[in-house]
């Protein structure tokens, strides 16, 4: 299966003054998710983020696919006009959302002046750490980073799976940095965790073109002393480090340590 981003070929006429209201930007030409199956050349819609936020065809629009890399009926989608990420479950004919994601692009919102994409945006970079060779770590939810591409995009975005989720079919919450509920008082929770942080280089006249990122030990980064001396009951076993660069050719790394969710996080 190919998964492409396109427009319908008949989309809903819009009201005559729809563009102003929205200071002349072009509007209304939003792509949605389209299933593109090779046995038979045939096309159909599976997702569309304007319905998904009850709005007319058109309206909102992906900029960014990413398949998940642990599970393969998993399926990334972000859109830069609706200022969320979404993880989708395409399994069905019509995709079902399982978890939305909204606070990392809340942060790097459009803003007062839109870029030269306009309020679609240019496209988002996806990628995911690589599961490690333990078998309880390959069963666990992969995390997924996110960068915009749009020239002045400030936020790397870390978006985490809840530990279950929630029942009668509902949609997780999310919260920024969330601890999880001691296994004495819940087992699991149906909350979904994200992250922002600021990227190295932020300016209108650079955009930021790569992204990936490398899971390995924590000693790589840490002597054991020093990852005693955070304070945790059990020390970080691992970090991501999440490079970034930018137009200019310009490299940057955040080191990411993975710690337990269920212990109060150190200052």
């Amino acid at each position: 299966r190919l998964w492409a981003a396109a427009r319908q070929s008949i989309m809903p006429k819009l009201t005559i003054g729809f563009d102003n209201r929205h200071n002349c930007t072009v509007t209304g030409y939003g792509h949605s998710l389209f299933r593109i199956n090779l046995r038979d050349d045939s096309v159909a819609l599976a997702w569309s983020p304007s319905h998904e936020e009850y709005m007319t065809e058109g309206v909102q629009s992906i900029d960014g696919i990413k398949s998940d890399s642990a599970k393969d009926h998993i399926l990334w989608v972000s859109s830069s006009s609706a200022c969320k990420v979404w993880a989708l479950d395409v399994r069905y004919k019509a995709a079902k959302v399982v978890v939305t994601w909204s606070l990392p692009s809340l942060c790097d919102d459009l803003g007062v002046n839109h870029n030269v994409s306009g309020v679609f945006g240019p496209g988002t970079l996806f990628n995911q750490p690589l599961p490690t060779q333990i078998q309880n770590d390959r069963q666990k939810p992969l995390a997924m980073i996110t960068v915009k591409k749009a020239p002045g995009s400030s936020v790397l975005g870390l978006h985490n799976f809840p530990s279950s989720l929630p029942r009668f079919q509902t949609r997780p919450l999310e919260s920024a940095g969330f601890q999880d509920l001691p296994a004495s008082h819940c087992s699991t929770t149906s909350i979904a965790r994200s992250r922002a942080f600021a990227l190295a280089d932020v300016s209108e006249r650079l955009f930021y073109v790569g992204v990936a990122s490398l899971r390995c030990p924590s000693s790589t980064a840490l002597r054991k002393r020093d990852l005693l001396q955070l304070g945790y009951d059990v020390p970080p076993a691992y970090i991501t480090y999440v490079l970034t660069m930018n137009s200019m050719g310009d490299i940057f790394c955040h080191s990411l340590l993975e710690c337990n969710a269920e212990e109060e996080t150190k200052a």
